[in-house]
């Protein structure tokens, strides 16, 4: 359909030229008084301004000398006189002359409305099928979720009875049918259409849903580290260095004894420990910029992430990766949002996905990010079943806990230097 601003801007021309041509027409076919040629020069001359304005805009050169001469001609102060036969001439010819410009005014507007709508349907067409490749993809992996997402976004486009009958077998979870329906539509449209390789497009998409996961497994990865580096990063500084007095005297109390090498060895890593992480600091963040900083932080990690970019890239990727994941930890968000202005404003990294043309390199790819997946998934799953976690998970309030643990090991620092004097 035509642009609604578009229609009625034409509809106003029309109606101003009509109203020129009916008067002209008027004014050459009847007597009139004075007063009515004198408001048809002010008429014809401003109208025809406005006409060469907008012609003038659209580089429409004839019609700007068309208006212009008929602004001189009709002008009210340097009148032209003539006879009153000729007048009537004139008057019939700028009233044709008007009239056609009506008429290339729709004609114009048509063929270009007509232009946006064979454009707008070669994209829908083309979203079309990739959102349907996509669901292909979605269907082998088992997302529902997902499916069913590509499935409103789809409606939300021109779709045919061929689609419509897709749509309905993934409605009714017929996903075998769904997916030889899929197949039969691509390959049908496929003989009429310039369209890339459908299977060459499956597999890139499958590839980008795979990179999607890999980038949502890494960030619950972090967010599970980031809890366990905090509780550490606290226990070490409000803890260590009770801790550390407490395996002194546990070292110099067992010297002599077969207990002496694992009390040192205890007592030296605890020690290295603390010293490297007693200076770290956990920037204190608001609810509203801890929120920020997770946003901008997703976003820069689906433009830098090492899993996802081309083997050449791979070292420079990491190198930003490792910066952004350090900067998330300590809650930084300023230097969060630096990486990520930067990975905008910069020469973006290219996926795998998003470069390879042949299908023996897409099917490696995405056998190598399964593979990473499976990987990220069992790191996962060790994080969660791990003892330290589950401990830090049971804390319902580190206050309390940190406060209390403080209290025990005074209480064990004072038996120690008095079981020593």
């Amino acid at each position: 359909m035509m642009n609604f601003n578009s229609r009625k801007t034409i509809i106003i021309d029309t109606l101003i030229k009509g109203i020129i041509v009916f008067t002209l027409i008027i004014a050459a076919s009847t007597r009139q008084q004075y007063s009515y040629y004198n408001l048809l020069r002010w008429g014809v001359m401003i109208s025809s301004i406005y006409f060469a304005y907008k012609s003038y805009n659209k580089k429409q050169s004839v019609l700007v000398i068309y208006f212009v001469a008929t602004v001189i001609l009709f002008n009210p102060f340097q009148k032209f006189w003539f006879q009153k036969e000729t007048w009537h001439l004139i008057d019939y010819l700028v009233a044709s002359i008007t009239l056609l410009t009506i008429i290339f005014d729709w004609t114009n507007s048509v063929k270009k409305n007509n232009r946006k709508m064979s454009n707008s349907d070669t994209k829908d067409f083309e979203i079309i099928i990739k959102r349907l490749l996509l669901i292909k993809g979605l269907i082998s992996l088992e997302e529902e979720e997902e499916i069913l997402l590509q499935l409103d976004k789809l409606m939300a486009l021109q779709i045919d009875e061929d689609v419509e009958e897709i749509l309905k077998n993934i409605r009714q979870q017929s996903y075998g049918k769904a997916t030889s329906l899929i197949e039969k539509y691509i390959y049908k449209k496929n003989q009429l259409s310039s369209f890339s390789d459908p299977e060459i497009e499956a597999l890139r998409l499958e590839a980008k849903a795979l990179e999607r996961k890999i980038q949502i497994l890494s960030s619950e990865k972090l967010e599970l580290d980031k809890i366990i580096h905090e509780f550490n990063l606290r226990h070490n500084q409000e803890l260590g260095e009770l801790i550390i007095k407490i395996l002194k005297y546990r070292k110099k109390k067992s010297k002599g004894t077969p207990e002496f090498q694992e009390a040192e060895r205890d007592y030296n890593d605890f020690h290295s420990n603390y010293e490297t992480s007693k200076d770290e600091k956990i920037i204190p963040v608001t609810t509203d910029e801890l929120k920020e900083l997770k946003d901008k932080y997703r976003k820069a990690t689906k433009l830098c992430h090492p899993d996802i970019v081309d083997k050449e890239q791979k070292e420079a990727a990491h190198k930003i990766f490792v910066e952004l994941n350090d900067a998330y930890q300590r809650n930084d968000l300023k230097k969060v949002s630096e990486i990520l202005n930067n990975l905008q404003s910069g020469k973006a990294f290219t996926s795998k996905a998003d470069t390879a043309n042949e299908k023996i390199v897409l099917q490696q790819e995405i056998e190598r990010i399964q593979r990473r997946l499976n990987e990220l998934q069992e790191e996962i799953n060790k994080i969660k079943t791990s003892d330290t976690f589950k401990s830090i998970i049971g804390i319902k309030d580190w206050d309390i806990y940190f406060t209390q643990a403080k209290e025990k090991l005074l209480d064990q620092l004072y038996e120690l230097e008095n079981g020593r004097k």
